[in-house]
């Protein structure tokens, strides 16, 4: 029996379930670009650790309003006046979601959205076939 999933418990990541297993997961920051801040970041993880015992077989990764992502919210990082220890421990979180995408078992994890051929490209997400 499938994981229920609440995703009324996701504040910066809009998921919405579609047919047959397939969700769309929205980054829904648009006023910051949808910069993966830290809580942007776990909520990636939480959801991608939990998506294939909740059924879910693939994901299109969108993001809300007129950009994709803007990357890492580096603005959070300076007003939080992080330390570098603290800061690599962001970033090794935000690798944390990126391997979870791509390994850990949610079937196809796909962009919606050109601004981030390269950046996706390069951990192994692939842009949405219907994506121009």
């Amino acid at each position: 029996m499938p994981l229920d999933l609440d995703i009324a418990r996701f504040a910066n990541l809009a998921l919405d379930p579609q047919e047959d297993g397939v969700w769309v997961a929205t980054l829904n920051r648009p006023q910051k670009r949808n910069a993966l801040d830290l809580a942007t970041v776990e909520e990636l993880v939480e959801f991608f650790s939990l998506a294939p015992r909740a059924g879910v077989k693939a994901v299109v990764l969108a993001g809300a309003g007129d950009h994709f992502c803007a990357g890492l919210d580096l603005i959070e990082h300076h007003d939080a006046d992080r330390s570098p220890a603290d800061f690599m421990h962001v970033c090794l979180r935000w690798h944390e979601a990126f391997n979870k995408m791509e390994y850990g078992g949610a079937g196809d994890c796909r962009t919606e959205g050109g601004c981030c051929r390269r950046r996706a490209g390069a951990c192994g997400l692939r842009p949405y076939p219907g994506d121009g």
